[in-house]
């Protein structure tokens, strides 16, 4: 899930907040349309359409097949749902992740829009294609499965039970989003933050996922997605409390960015473990561009040197050997005793160069990229 901070959004000097208000003001450059309308974007959304489909069929169709034969609702049910939603969710994570990112999820990706985290015409088709995902992982589980079985769970719609109210259900919905979303912020390598927990993020995403179904399924669902209410409902034509199921985890979904982004997460000046980290890199990264214009600067200066020898034997003209004699006497001289350790210096450099070279080149391309496209990172992670 790591990816490399600042691809779809350009990093600013300032505080947290600052540097939020200032990528909404230069939208050109972080939330420009032309992102959303490119080959890499179309991967993105095929593959956010195809990840959230396969989830909603895999766990709604479990929520069916279990149904089926247990009856709705009790413990073990409870249980099993709650496994295969939190696998499933990071399966599919992990399966999308090094493309789209893997959120499947628009409470997801809507706080990551509004704080900057994603480009926002980018978000509004990745939602898109979320909810179109959902819709077609329902079709699948209806012409998976006979009307028999599938009408007794209405595709596995979420529904509110127990006596929960429309309000209460709207809270439920709202508190397991948030730490939905809570946990997406603490893991996932973002624009906005400088901290990560690389391949292990897509599992604690999961988990936290299983955690929420574990408390929820007996309550709201949960839903904690509206991309995968959403589908069971256009499928199976049941609407009933579908607002609920949308109002509360899209709200949930924003305050839990909002305050992982501008309460939690420290200012890029202050000596945190991972700010110290990434002033190491560029402190690397800055130290090696000045060796390699040194060494540009020496290479030019040898050819300028090379000329000005040419123009001074076509002034002494005749003078033959001796003087060159001469001069090479002087430069012995001035060189001093370097001797044998001058020529290791030598060969050493000579080993350095198509290191250096390499790295210069990959600059270049990475430069291109961000020429012929604003988002240069497939979005490895979120």
């Amino acid at each position: 899930m790591g990816r490399k901070a600042g691809s779809d959004t350009q990093k600013n000097k300032g505080n947290i907040f600052q540097i939020w208000l200032r990528s909404w003001k230069e939208w050109r450059v972080n939330h420009h349309p032309k992102n959303a309308f490119t080959k890499v974007a179309l991967r993105q959304y095929l593959a956010e359409l195809l990840g959230t489909a396969l989830f909603v069929y895999v766990s709604t169709g479990t929520v069916v097949a279990l149904g089926a034969e247990s009856g709705l609702p009790s413990p073990a049910f409870n249980v099993a749902i709650a496994l295969v939603f939190g696998f499933a969710v990071a399966a599919m994570i992990y399966a999308t992740a090094q493309v789209s990112g893997g959120h499947l999820n628009p409470a997801v990706t809507l706080p990551l829009v509004l704080t900057s985290n994603k480009n926002a015409f980018k978000g509004l088709f990745y939602m898109i294609s979320q909810i179109l995902g959902g819709m077609l992982g329902s079709a699948f589980v209806r012409a998976s499965l006979p009307e028999v079985l599938w009408r007794r769970s209405l595709l596995g719609v979420t529904t509110l039970s127990n006596g929960v109210t429309q309000g209460q259900g709207v809270f439920v919905e709202a508190v397991l989003t948030f730490i939905l979303v809570f946990t997406v912020f603490g893991t996932v390598k973002l624009d906005m933050t400088p901290h990560t927990m690389g391949q292990m993020a897509a599992l604690s995403i999961g988990l936290a996922v299983l955690a929420c179904h574990m408390m929820g399924a007996s309550l709201t669902g949960p839903s904690i997605n509206p991309a995968r209410s959403f589908g069971p409902a256009v499928a199976g034509g049941y609407w009933q409390d579908q607002w609920v199921y949308w109002v509360g985890p899209l709200t949930g979904g924003i305050l839990a960015g909002f305050v992982y982004q501008f309460l939690l997460t420290p200012d890029p000046n202050e000596p945190t473990p991972g700010n110290e980290e990434r002033k190491d890199r560029e402190e690397e990264e800055g130290e090696g561009s000045e060796e390699g214009s040194e060494e540009e600067g020496e290479e030019k200066g040898e050819e300028g040197e090379k000329k000005k020898g040419g123009k001074k034997k076509k002034k002494k003209g005749g003078k033959g050997e001796e003087g060159e004699e001469k001069k090479e006497g002087e430069e012995k001289k001035k060189k001093g005793g370097k001797g044998e350790e001058g020529e290791e210096e030598a060969e050493e450099m000579k080993e350095k160069k198509p290191k250096k070279k390499k790295e210069k080149l990959k600059r270049a391309v990475v430069k291109k990229i961000e020429e012929t496209e604003i988002s240069s990172d497939p979005h490895r992670t979120f």
